[in-house]
């Protein structure tokens, strides 16, 4: 016998239905429905909780005396190694591991990431060695480097099986997302690349696995979504059991700083083979706030609420539904 809550779930799905326009122009996309309060009681706890297997917990184990400071690229200083303990529990594994976090503690919980398949635990972090070149006053370091990371763990055997950087560049990973795709058992990546233009800052890249292990050992990120003029910021992965989405945000204001442009939600299809395919757009006359929620084939948003400005409006669109640009 369903629920209350199941039923009323089932009629937020299939009461989300297709109108066929195509209006790209659109402050709001047409056929987005606002749900009423009941609804959106059932749905606001599901934010941030797509993956409810997976607890995990960071802290610090060894902290460099200097790594409060903040090191940019003129820094005149060696790099500094911060020792990181990561505590992974889902409903059947419990495991502990440490990576080595070079750079700033500034923000470092924002530079690691944690993922987790069946039986594989996947641990991605952005490192910032530095190497002391003596540069001078006006002179950037040219040894300073932005390394992104990739550990992989057997959960049933709680054994590393691998551990390397997959990625090196002099400038600028930051806001990076990671997704591992059960369908065609890869692992991907998107970050924003701030040494690049707005429209061209969305960066993607993706590793295939064999035997729980990278095919290759080195990310081959990419510009995507060149057509789109806007900012592209925020990047983020959401799937159901079928599909997986890459999603940004452009030109909000949703926070202290204002952005020009649109108001809207970017949102992509990952295809079979991890290209990045059908660009559609989530359009609103009010800021959206850069996390979505997909249950099944419809997409809940959140946007600012005029009249409560404590909790957001909650709004719906089925994925067919999306403005295609």
């Amino acid at each position: 016998m369903k629920t209350k809550i199941q039923i009323l779930i089932i009629f937020l799905l299939t009461s989300c239905m297709s109108t066929g326009e195509k209006n790209r122009g659109a402050l709001i996309s047409p056929s987005s429905i606002t749900l009423k309060e009941e609804q959106s009681s059932l749905i606001r706890p599901l934010f941030h909780k797509e993956n409810n297997d997976l607890k995990f917990s960071k802290s610090v184990l060894k902290k460099e005396p200097s790594s409060n400071e903040y090191y940019d690229r003129k820094s005149k200083v060696d790099s500094i190694n911060n020792l990181i303990e990561i505590s992974i529990e889902t409903s059947k594994y419990v495991t502990k591991t440490n990576i080595e976090l070079s750079g700033s503690l500034i923000g470092w919980n924002n530079k690691i990431l944690v993922e987790t398949s069946k039986d594989l635990a996947f641990i991605a972090w952005i490192s910032e060695p530095f190497s002391n070149s003596n540069p001078g006053p006006n002179e950037m370091n040219p040894n300073h480097r932005f390394e992104l990371h990739l550990k992989i763990i057997d959960l049933p055997k709680d054994e590393v099986v691998f551990n390397d950087m997959i990625y090196s560049t002099d400038c600028c990973i930051d806001r990076l997302s990671m997704k591992y795709n059960h369908i065609n058992n890869s692992i991907l990546f998107a970050y924003n690349d701030f040494s690049k233009p707005d429209s061209e800052y969305l960066m993607y890249g993706f590793i295939e696995l064999a035997d729980n292990v990278p095919k290759r050992k080195e990310l081959n990120p990419k510009e995507i979504i060149l057509q789109d003029k806007s900012e592209k910021r925020w990047p983020k992965f959401v799937k159901n059991n079928n599909d997986v989405f890459l999603y940004h945000t452009s030109g909000d204001k949703w926070s202290f700083f204002e952005y020009t442009g649109m108001q809207q939600i970017g949102i992509s299809r990952i295809d079979r083979n991890n290209h990045v395919t059908d660009y559609r757009i989530i359009a609103d006359s009010l800021p959206i706030n850069e996390e979505l929620l997909l249950i099944d084939d419809t997409l809940f948003y959140r946007v600012e609420n005029t009249r409560r400005y404590d909790e957001m409006l909650i709004k719906k669109i089925a994925t067919k539904d999306l403005v295609q640009y």
